[in-house]
């Protein structure tokens, strides 16, 4: 298998993991699962693993932005999403960034990632505020 194909693989299987509407945005460039590295006392015992899924901003560009000259990517932001079949889920973002005309970074940021003021996905975010109140 190439890959190419192996990537579409991933692709498929994440989009039933993934928030709704993050692929129209980003590109998943990896998928890998380790265990739970907390200490041994402190261990969930309900989520023994947790599955790891690398996210590269595509390059949506429009109108006046196409002017932007690509500057590779930034640091990753870490982003935790719901349990999914015993494991926990993080997100590992990349966004792109760009250079202006004078030389200065700009970062795009049309795909709201975490819920304002934490490091959770919108959705999980707004879960918990719906649930806790």
């Amino acid at each position: 298998m190439d890959a190419n194909s192996e990537l579409q693989r991933y692709t498929m299987l994440a989009s039933f993991f993934l928030p709704e509407g993050i692929l129209d945005w980003f590109d998943v460039v990896r998928m890998e699962e380790t265990d739970n590295d907390k200490p041994a006392h402190e261990l969930d015992v309900l989520y023994p693993k947790v599955l790891h899924i690398y996210l590269d901003e595509r390059d949506n560009r429009q109108g006046e932005e196409l002017g932007l000259v690509a500057n590779g990517f930034t640091e990753e932001s870490v982003i935790h999403d719901y349990p999914a079949r015993s494991r926990k889920m993080v997100l590992h973002v990349r966004r792109r960034r760009y250079k202006d005309a004078d030389g200065h970074n700009i970062i795009l940021c049309n795909y709201p990632l975490a819920s304002e003021g934490t490091r959770l996905s919108v959705e999980f975010g707004a879960f918990f505020k719906d649930g806790l109140g």
